[in-house]
Parts: structure tokens; C-alpha cells; sequence
């Protein structure tokens, strides 16, 4: 009988032993994990799937969590301050911005400490002090230049979307594409939304009816949308060149609606971003471009595997 007590004893201290065990390791994961938000531009979390897996891929290397915070509107940067300053309230560890205007002044935000970590990826924002993760915007637009140029002819009419230029990746891409574009034509037209005007279609169809033109120019994912759609309502024949990577675009280019895309990589992107935090590790912004590549894509060059490989990111 004391043999069975004794036995019974020591389950109940071993299985205490187990529980107390697994909580302290519970505890010192859940210490141990970084949580960062990341706030990116726009409210569909569909278009930043390669950025993602990236981060989420740095994550599980590197033993943080990353949490997504999307805003309701494109264009309001205090949403976004407001959003970047409830995410630091809330604990998190550090904080990744898809800047939605680089203009925004982050010297409001109260931080809990001079070093606390925010990083930009994709767009960033007018602070020194804080780090940007993109490939070069302005020789994005180069290439895309170096594409219209090599392929259209030289009395070609050119509609260049001016949109979203309050972020510095697209403000950047238009420098490099028109100072390389005017080397070889010399008509041009500048499509803007109107003030208030918030879908973008509308403004590209109405463009688009306005006057005719031979090439459109878009110089970010949205606009680029916009843009195939128009041309598809109106069944306007038009050539569209663009730097962008969603699904949509990329779709349009493998049916010849679409004739260049110029493309980030994005995957890199969101990896080296997350890890940067995770480990440590700093860029430095004149080498950023020797691990942020960009590319170039058309029909014929599409299923390389080189461009599968970050443009259908969960095709295996």
C-alpha cells in the first residue's frame, strides 16, 4: 500500500514538474519574441503578399512575430501617424512603415525610447535617422524608360501618370523614367486625379477620353490598375508600361494587354527588413541596392525562373 502512495507521490510531483516546466518555456518564448507591426499604404492586403512571406519567413529565422495593420483610406498620412502611435502604445516592439506620403513628420509620435526601431520599406519618409528597405526607385524608372525607348516609335505620344507622387518611391521612379525618356521623344501629356477625385478609375477613363494618346506610363500598382481597367471598359488600344508586381498587372502582361512591367523584389524586401530588427544587422543606403534587385519583364521573358520565382510567390 505505502508502495502505491509512493508511486502516486511521485506522478503528482513529476506532472507538476512538466506543467511549471512548459509554462517557464511558454514564458521565455513569448519574452523572447519580438512583436513588430508593420502599417502599410492602402487597404487591401492582397498586393503586399510577397512582402509577406518575406516577413514572415525573417519571423521564423530570426524569432519574431509580425502583426499587419492596413489603413482605411490610400492617401491620409494622419491615419497612418495615428495608427504608428496606437501600434507603439499597444507594446510592440518595433514598428515597419509603408510610408503613405513622405512628408509626414514622425516627430510627434511619443516613443518610449530615443532607440526605439521603425523602418520603411517600400516608401519612405523625410528623417535621416530612419532607414529605408527598397530597390533604386530612380533606375526603376530608367529601365522603364530604356524599354518605351527600344520599343515605340519616336513620334509616339506619352501619357505619364503623375499619381501618388507624395511617396519618394514613385516621385523617384518619375525622375528616372522622364530624364531618360527625353532623350529620345518630345510629346508628352501628365495625367493628375482632380482634387477629391477618389477613384482612380474614373480619372483614367476620363483622361483617356479626353485625348488620345499612343503609350501610358504608370509608375506604381494602383495606377497601373486603373489603367487596364479603363483601356478594358472604353476597349481603347493603347501600349501600357508600368512598375508594378500585382496580380492583375502581371496577368495583363502574360495576355499582351500590359507590355513591360518593371518589378521590385519585394520577398527581399520584407525579409531583410524584418531580420534588420530582428538581429541588428544595418544597410547601409549605397549598397541597399546589392540586396534589393529589380527586373524587367515582358511576355517572352515572363516564366523565367528567376521572375516566377518573385512574382508567383506561392506557386511552387
Amino acid at each position: 500500500m505505502k508502495r502505491v502512495s509512493w508511486i502516486v507521490v511521485g506522478v503528482c510531483f513529476l506532472s507538476l514538474f512538466l506543467i511549471i516546466s512548459s509554462q517557464v518555456y511558454s514564458e521565455k518564448q513569448t519574452k523572447s519574441s519580438k512583436q513588430i507591426s508593420v502599417i502599410l499604404y492602402g487597404n487591401n492586403i492582397d498586393r503586399w503578399q510577397s512582402l509577406k512571406q518575406g516577413m514572415e519567413q525573417a519571423g521564423k529565422d530570426y524569432e519574431g512575430e509580425v502583426n499587419y495593420v492596413l489603413m482605411s483610406l490610400e492617401h491620409d498620412k494622419e491615419e497612418q501617424l495615428s495608427l504608428i502611435q496606437r501600434e507603439i502604445d499597444n507594446h510592440a516592439d518595433a514598428v515597419i512603415i509603408a510610408a503613405n506620403d513622405s512628408s509626414m513628420d514622425l516627430s510627434s509620435i511619443r516613443l518610449p525610447s530615443k532607440k526605439y526601431p521603425i523602418l520603411c520599406v517600400e516608401s519612405g519618409v523625410d528623417n535621416q535617422d530612419i532607414a529605408l528597405v527598397s530597390a533604386d526607385n530612380y533606375k526603376m524608372g530608367e529601365s522603364l524608360a530604356m524599354e518605351v525607348i527600344d520599343h515605340e516609335n519616336e513620334i509616339a505620344k506619352i501619357a505619364i501618370v503623375m499619381n501618388h507622387q507624395q511617396r519618394d518611391s514613385v516621385k523617384a521612379r518619375y525622375e528616372g523614367f522622364y530624364n531618360k525618356i527625353v532623350e529620345k521623344f518630345d510629346n508628352f501629356t501628365f495625367w493628375r486625379s482632380e482634387k477629391g477625385e477618389n477613384r482612380a478609375i474614373i480619372f483614367a477613363q476620363r483622361e483617356l477620353t479626353q485625348e488620345a494618346v499612343d503609350v501610358v506610363v504608370a509608375l506604381d500598382n494602383s495606377s497601373l490598375e486603373a489603367v487596364i481597367d479603363a483601356t478594358l471598359n472604353l476597349n481603347k488600344n493603347v501600349k501600357i508600361y508600368g512598375i508594378a508586381n500585382s496580380d492583375k498587372a502581371v496577368y495583363y502582361l502574360d495576355n499582351g494587354k500590359v507590355k513591360t512591367l518593371v518589378y521590385q523584389d519585394e520577398f527581399s524586401i520584407g525579409y531583410i527588413s524584418v531580420k534588420s530588427i530582428l538581429d541588428g544587422t544595418t544597410y547601409k543606403k549605397e549598397k541597399m541596392s546589392h540586396y534589393i534587385k529589380y527586373h524587367v519583364v515582358d511576355d517572352t521573358t515572363l516564366y523565367l525562373p528567376e521572375n516566377q520565382h518573385v512574382l508567383f510567390p506561392f506557386v511552387k
